[in-house]
C-alpha cells in the first residue's frame, strides 16, 4: 500500500516538474522572440512554482488521510493511539505492582 502511495506521489510530482519544464522552455521561446517581457516570463513561472507547490502539499496531505483511513480499517492504531494505551498499561502494572506489595505484607 505505501509502495502504491509513494509510486503516485513521484509520478505526480513528476508531472509538475515536466509542466516546469516545458513552461520554462516555451516562456525562454517567446521571450526570445520577443513576444513576452522578461519580467512578465518570470512572473509567470512563479506562479506555476508556487501553484506547483501548493499541489504538492495537497497531495501529501490528501495521501496522508488516505493511509489513515486505510490503516483504520484494517483495525491498526496510529502512534498517539499506540502511547496512550503504553502509558495505561504502564500505569496498571505500577497499581497492580502496588496493590501485590500490600497483600504480601497482610
Amino acid at each position: 500500500m505505501k509502495k502504491v502511495l509513494e509510486k503516485g506521489f513521484l509520478a505526480s510530482l513528476g508531472f509538475w516538474l515536466l509542466l516546469h519544464e516545458k513552461a520554462d522552455e516555451i516562456i525562454r521561446d517567446l521571450i526570445r522572440k520577443g513576444k513576452m517581457a522578461p519580467e512578465e516570463g518570470r512572473k509567470f513561472l512563479d506562479e506555476l512554482a508556487k501553484k506547483a507547490e501548493e499541489e504538492k502539499e495537497a497531495i501529501k496531505e490528501r495521501i496522508g488521510e488516505i493511509t489513515q483511513t486505510t490503516l483504520k480499517e484494517f483495525g491498526f492504531v496510529t502512534k498517539e493511539e499506540y502511547k496512550s494505551l503504553l502509558k495505561r498499561v504502564e500505569k496498571l502494572e505500577k497499581e497492580v505492582e502496588v496493590k501485590s506489595r500490600r497483600s504480601k505484607k497482610q
